[in-house]
């Protein structure tokens, strides 16, 4: 409690003036120690600036976020084992190299499709009676037998022209395309039915001073051939080493053909008579194996089966 400092009477809390004496009370300077103490707290707030070296420890203690600059090794890792992905650039080049299925050749197919496949049937089916014919009546110089000779040549080589130049514009951008080999293989083919009918009808003449032409003309033809024959078989073997599918079932027929008339060729050099019974299965067989490569084409140059 406060006191009177001059009669030391006791003071109410807010009096203005002692009771007792009548002195005017002295109102003492509010102790500002309590509003004081803010400002001399400010060292407390101030301790904040001098406790800010806690949060310079971050800027001290950088070495360790460089930790995962320093760890970047292991993303490296990767590029170090690239001889794993190379594995499998080995594995398609490997693949490459296998056969490759082909069915059907939608490029290949023309409005004239059906037509060569059915002059090749037709053809063969003359091939064979002629054979008939020629052994019945000795193979005598007669209008008949060399009229159908001429049309059975002349429409096998457009069936088997056909074949080779759809093959050659189907088998653009294949695994195997040989476009020149298919080309010269369908020259060759007309050159050498060019000879043989030039000859055939020579001889249907039958003008004596032609005696040399023809002779000529059938040394000319058997060159022809022979490099026929070759380029036949290379496109043969090189459909049956590239693909499967129905173009491998037909590069077989194409090396059966020539193999079976390669047989009777070399039977009849053997011996001087060739019994006729074998003559007509040799020829029945090449005849027949034809139809079936016509039936093949027709089915992978357009899609659809006859039968």
């Amino acid at each position: 409690m406060p006191f009177c400092t001059m009669c030391g009477a006791e003071l109410a809390p807010e009096a203005k003036f002692c009771s007792s004496c009548g002195t005017a009370v002295e109102q003492p300077a509010p102790q500002q120690t309590t509003p004081q103490q803010p400002p001399y707290q400010q060292p407390a707030s101030q301790q904040p600036p001098y406790q800010q070296a806690a949060p310079q420890q971050p800027p001290y203690q950088q070495p360790a976020p460089q930790q995962p600059q320093y760890q970047q090794a292991a993303p490296q890792q990767p590029p170090y084992q690239q001889p794993q992905p190379q594995q499998s650039q080995y594995q398609q080049a490997r693949q490459s190299v296998s056969k490759q299925k082909i069915d059907y050749l939608p490029n290949a197919a023309n409005d004239k499709t059906t037509r060569f496949m059915w002059a090749g049937v037709v053809a063969a089916l003359i091939g064979v009676a002629l054979l008939f014919i020629g052994k019945t009546s000795g193979y005598h110089l007669n209008g008949i037998w060399y009229g159908l000779s001429i049309a059975s040549t002349g429409m096998t080589c457009i069936a088997l022209v056909s074949i080779f130049l759809s093959l050659r514009k189907g088998l653009v951008g294949q695994t195997v395309a040989m476009p020149q080999l298919l080309n010269a293989t369908a020259i060759l083919n007309v050159v050498v039915t060019g000879i043989s009918l030039l000859a055939s009808v020579l001889v249907l003449l039958g003008d004596s001073g032609t005696y040399k032409v023809v002779r000529t003309l059938l040394d000319l033809y058997g060159i022809a051939s022979l490099a026929y024959l070759v380029c036949f078989v290379i496109v043969a073997i090189k459909l049956l080493g590239a693909y499967e599918g129905n173009m491998k079932t037909m590069a077989i027929v194409m090396l059966v053909v020539p193999g079976i008339s390669l047989l009777m060729v070399l039977l009849e050099l053997g011996s001087r008579r060739q019994s006729e019974a074998i003559t007509v299965l040799f020829t029945i067989g090449v005849q027949g194996a034809s139809c079936y490569l016509y039936y093949l084409a027709h089915q992978i140059f357009t899609g659809k089966k006859l039968f």
